[in-house]
């Protein structure tokens, strides 16, 4: 009887041990990572990713992906998808609150409604978040989303709203290694801090 209480109280310390050294399997960084500071947020994106970004007026637009890209081009276009259709990325537009408006884009109820908008979309993840002390929604899914790609892509799409503004934050994936860069994506939008 000893021997089996010894047994358990063994088991629950390391139990316990686990938890308190990260045993949770999260061990950092799903690639190497560096800081980027825009003028009103800061974010961590992958090193060898490129990188634009432009502030007009207060907004700041930030592309970075694998494949060269220019954050102007992004304001003209009608459908972000296409600029990632070989290669993964990510869009982000920063509004001031007196810019905005309520309309950055997507809204947290077009997030909320896409699954039921595109049948051919799995939800990986979804629902209210908060990054950075701004309090958002988001929407992580695996399928094509007419909207944004002619095939299947991996996306992490959030909107947030801060007392500096509004943020869109869009991870788009092609479906060759998209659950690598759905990680990515994660870590990328969860390292958001507003300044």
């Amino acid at each position: 009887m000893k021997q089996k209480w010894f047994f358990i109280g063994v088991l629950l310390v390391l139990g316990f041990l686990l938890v308190a050294c990260g045993g949770d399997g999260d061990d950092g960084p799903p690639v190497a990572m560096e800081k980027h500071e825009a003028s009103s947020f800061t974010i961590e994106r992958p090193k060898d990713w490129k990188m634009d970004s432009l502030d007009m007026f207060g907004v700041t637009i930030l592309v970075a992906s694998t494949k060269e890209l220019e954050a102007e081009s992004f304001m003209e276009a009608d459908n972000p998808g296409e600029f990632f259709q070989e290669a993964p990325g990510v869009f982000i537009m920063s509004v001031p609150l007196e810019m905005a408006e309520g309309d950055t884009g997507f809204s947290a109820d077009e997030l909320k409604s896409l699954p039921e908008e595109e049948p051919d979309i799995e939800v990986v993840r979804q629902g209210d978040v908060t990054v950075g002390g701004a309090k958002g929604y988001e929407l992580v899914a695996k399928g094509s989303i007419e909207d944004l790609s002619t095939g299947k892509m991996g996306v992490h799409i959030a909107t947030l709203e801060s007392d500096a503004g509004q943020m869109v934050f869009m991870g788009l994936s092609p479906e060759k290694d998209m659950d690598k860069n759905l990680d990515i994506f994660k870590y990328m939008f969860e390292s958001i801090e507003f300044q």
